[in-house]
């Protein structure tokens, strides 16, 4: 038996040990292991793809918090005052925005021989845990298959994922419809905005102001949709509600509109509340 064909027997192994680098490393090494390998990819595709996309996951934190130790810019950013999204840290300015991108080719790749994969939800779910996907990289991922329903979009933005709009903006630019309800879609595409976004914004969440539309304006990027959301609360939102809208507003970074919300007697109702609670405890 030849040296490749003792690694070909070995393949399964080598793909769960080495990794996508590892059988690429291998794939590049010699032509019969290229189509051993290219030949097994559809079989194991579907763990090379989560292993790739929990990478991505990973990276983008870790340019985020590199983005983040870099010397702040204003909080209000002019660009989201005027209804944009505020530009990104460049993705391939430190090492971990290079993996970031590599991990995302290789993503690409994958499910281009592993179609199937991409409408797995646990696929969808761990794309939607990429903080601050860039426009063109969720488009390629849409393109590719990928589906995200309002549902998903909604839990990435309880769990407070930077950017989870930048999926509507390119299920909207790809001409895709999906299940994103049209008060939703205002909110995530400033391309739709007037030049003067926040009462319009206002409006649209004050008739369809559900928890998780306020929570995905709170965690969009753009400072109007979460201005309008400090805006737009029901008098009967509950405190739950309230408490993790202020976290969100506070994790993004929009100071007008968490200081909009602490200026509502509501919430100043349910902070003294809370606050009357942590006394007794105390006493106790």
């Amino acid at each position: 038996m030849s040296g490749d064909e003792a690694v070909c027997d070995a393949l399964p192994v080598c793909c769960q040990l080495l990794g996508l680098r590892g059988l690429a490393c291998l794939a590049a090494s010699s032509r019969q292991l290229q189509t051993a390998i290219l030949e097994m990819i559809p079989k194991d595709g579907r763990m090379l793809l989560e292993a790739a996309l929990k990478a991505a996951v990973t990276a983008a934190s870790a340019a985020a918090s590199a983005a983040a130790a870099a010397p702040p810019a204003a909080i209000d950013n002019p660009s989201a005052a005027a209804g944009q999204t505020p530009p990104a840290a460049p993705v391939g300015a430190s090492r971990s925005g290079k993996e970031f991108n590599q991990c995302l080719q290789a993503v690409i790749w994958l499910l281009s021989l592993t179609p199937e994969a991409a409408t797995t939800a646990g696929m969808t779910e761990l794309a939607l845990q990429i903080q601050a996907v860039p426009l063109h990289w969720a488009k390629q991922l849409l393109a590719a298959g990928m589906t995200v329903s309002y549902a998903q979009l909604v839990r990435a933005a309880h769990s407070m994922v930077a950017g989870v709009e930048v999926w509507v903006q390119a299920q909207q630019a790809l001409g895709l419809q999906e299940d994103i309800p049209e008060a939703a879609v205002t909110i995530c595409c400033p391309s739709t905005w007037p030049s003067e976004p926040l009462p319009y914004l206002t409006e649209v969440l004050q008739r369809n102001s559900t928890p998780d539309l306020l929570q995905l304006a709170m965690n969009c990027s753009m400072q109007p949709a979460a201005e309008a959301a400090a805006r737009s609360l029901p008098a009967q939102l509950e405190p739950q509600h309230i408490c993790k809208l202020l976290t969100t507003a506070a994790k993004r970074q929009h100071v007008s509109a968490a200081a909009n919300m602490l200026e509502l007697a509501a919430v100043q109702q349910h902070i003294d509340a809370a606050a009357g609670g942590i006394a007794q405890h105390d006493d106790c």
